[in-house]
């Protein structure tokens, strides 16, 4: 089933439409996509965990840990909903982690998803990320703070 929902992952029709609504196959298939071989079902499962109601949201500290940085991503913003008390701290985390080479897509893309989380959380240092974001080399990263800048 694991193997499905990943090849499904374009589309998250498996997940997001059909999933959503059976907690209980939910939440096992959750548990064993993380740290399996599916990263396309694992990144999925974090994404749409606050959409499936009555899920143990818990969950979503297992697939911010994981270690493929698209599910960590999605966790954050799923976090935002799920444990907003913790999404800032994490977010803070994931701009100065240094888990990713400098200069990769994978350091951008958690710069950008932090960015992204402080904004909806309305947090105090938004600005100052939001500086730091625009004096950085990484294009995409400059461009999601001028957009987040002009809101």
């Amino acid at each position: 089933m694991l193997f499905v929902i990943a090849r499904d992952n374009e589309c998250e029709e498996l997940v997001e439409e059909k999933l959503v609504l059976r907690r209980d196959w939910f939440e096992l298939l959750a548990k064993k996509s993380i740290g399996s071989k599916y990263v396309n079902a694992e990144w999925q499962f974090a994404k749409h965990l606050g959409d499936c109601e009555g899920c143990d949201p818990e969950l979503i500290f297992s697939f911010i840990k994981s270690e493929y940085e698209h599910t960590s991503r999605m966790a954050l913003w799923t976090m935002v909903e799920l444990k907003p008390e913790c999404a800032e701290r994490y977010a803070f985390e994931f701009w100065d982690c240094g888990k990713y080479l400098a200069g990769s897509s994978e350091d951008e893309y958690q710069k950008i998803m932090a960015l992204h989380v402080l904004a909806k959380l309305n947090s105090p240092r938004l600005e100052a990320y939001l500086e730091r974001a625009k004096q950085s080399d990484y294009k995409w990263l400059r461009k999601n703070a001028e957009e987040l800048s002009a809101k």
